[in-house]
């Protein structure tokens, strides 16, 4: 039943927001952004506009023509491998009735849709892991379901899918008390993410922490008990699954990597379109034939592109973003810095007061999201478009989805499970924007970057 519920609430949330971006789509305030070649507007381009803004178009220009222009190269290249495979099969199906571009629309969004309903329940199932409460975890799942970055999981973006991989490695991980197999498993699913988002890097850290952790154990179950023979075994099998979950981790996109570093530093302009060269020049991009400056450049982890193309054309470097103009970035950004911070003081107070023997025997607690968390919000601070922070967060892990649905349990004692699978569009959370506690911010903030979120990006306005 609960999960059924979950399903219903989430599909709700992707309704409201396929409306909302209908009603916007109409309005375009775009100005010099990356368009793609242009196509020729169908039925289902003029229905699904809205969730084909910014970046979307980057996803969908590669996963129909492929990497040909530099700058596309900062984009991973899972999300349009999937799309560009299953549309083919779609077209195939479709006889020819779907054009290439539709199918790639249709495509895309039903790796979102699909992607975002299991990870809700990926969310579910994660809390109630850690936190063993029914409440607590529903509750995290609805705030899932409304999240602030939720146009993001429904557009042509990396989120739904990111975050999928992303919670699933981390269930294994957990489910199976991070055994050497899982470790490795988690591994495949992890290397899946980091070839979908550069901040994938940063899932490594969940192989350490669980596998390690796995090395202490929970009580009565810890190779220290045991014979010097039988713990070193254990760790020299901890250290090699962990090393190798890591290699192959990193190998994944090294392949990637080496494959474009190729094409780009060999390959002539003979096998382009005329369309692809047309929009080459008349936007002044630099393509595939043409010379780069990182040919001759070495990366030990990501490809020796990444950082010279961010620096290009997004201006990444350090405090690169700290000009007066861009204060309303970080203004749009301060809500969800502020709820990490204040989450990863929680998580580390509760550690303090119960101790380490309950922090192993609970799974590290929140420990592992914090410290990712935190990991994401400096470089956003000093590095990386800030405004990217709060999708980028709340697609990463489950952690600000937990802890402030632990915030809201502790405040609202009084309400039952059962107020939360009542049969409404949106149980319970409506209730709490009539408190006068941190309460009342929390679902302020979600309903309010939930629909002007969604609104602001289907127009072609800057939002995340």
């Amino acid at each position: 039943r609960v999960r059924k519920r979950l399903i219903l609430y989430a599909t709700f949330s992707r309704i409201a927001v396929f409306a909302l971006q209908l009603i916007f789509s109409s309005f375009d305030f775009s100005t010099d952004a990356f368009k793609g070649v242009q196509e020729t507007e169908t039925w289902i381009g003029r229905l699904f506009r809205g969730f084909v803004r910014w970046d979307a178009l980057q996803f969908v220009h590669v996963a129909e023509y492929g990497y040909v222009f530099e700058h596309s190269l900062a984009f991973f290249p899972c999300f349009p491998t999937v799309i560009h495979a299953i549309s083919n099969l779609i077209n195939g199906l479709s006889m020819g009735l779907i054009c290439t571009h539709s199918s790639l629309l249709i495509t895309a969004l039903l790796i979102n849709f699909v992607a975002f309903l299991f990870s809700t329940l990926l969310v579910y199932k994660i809390s109630l892991i850690l936190t063993s409460s029914t409440k607590i975890s529903l509750i995290s799942a609805l705030l899932f379901s409304i999240n602030p970055a939720s146009i993001f999981f429904s557009s042509i973006y990396t989120e739904s899918l990111y975050c999928t991989l992303s919670l699933l490695g981390i269930y294994i991980l957990l489910s199976s008390r991070s055994s050497n197999s899982a470790l490795l498993f988690a591994a495949l699913i992890f290397a899946g993410s980091f070839l979908t988002r550069s901040n994938g890097i940063l899932n490594i850290g969940y192989i350490l922490f669980y596998g390690l952790l796995h090395l202490l154990g929970p009580r009565g179950n810890r190779i220290w008990d045991r014979s010097i023979f039988v713990q070193l075994r254990e760790i020299g099998y901890r250290i090699l699954a962990i090393g190798s979950a890591i290699i192959f981790i990193v190998f994944a996109l090294r392949i990637h990597s080496i494959r474009q570093t190729d094409r780009f530093c060999s390959e002539s302009l003979h096998n382009l379109s005329q369309s692809i060269l047309d929009l080459g020049r008349r936007a002044n991009l630099s393509i595939l034939g043409t010379p780069v400056p990182w040919c001759s450049q070495s990366s030990l982890i990501y490809p020796p592109f990444y950082t010279s193309i961010q620096r290009r054309y997004w201006d990444v470097n350090l405090f690169g973003y700290w000009t007066m103009h861009k204060m309303p970035c970080f203004l749009l950004a301060a809500p969800a810095l502020f709820f990490t911070f204040y989450s990863t003081i929680r998580v580390l107070n509760r550690l303090r007061i119960n101790g380490m023997e309950w922090g192993l025997d609970s799974h590290g607690d929140s420990l592992p999201f914090a410290l990712h968390s935190v990991a994401l919000a400096l470089p956003a601070l000093l590095v990386y478009n800030v405004e990217v922070f709060t999708r980028i967060v709340f697609s990463s892990s489950p952690f600000l989805y937990i802890e402030l649905a632990r915030v809201i349990h502790e405040r609202t004692r009084q309400v039952q499970i059962e107020h939360l699978i009542e049969p409404r569009l949106f149980p319970f959370l409506p209730f709490l924007l009539y408190r006068r506690d941190i309460c009342c911010a929390i679902s302020a903030y979600f309903f309010l970057y939930f629909s002007l979120g969604t609104a602001m990006h289907a127009s072609f306005l800057p939002f995340t």
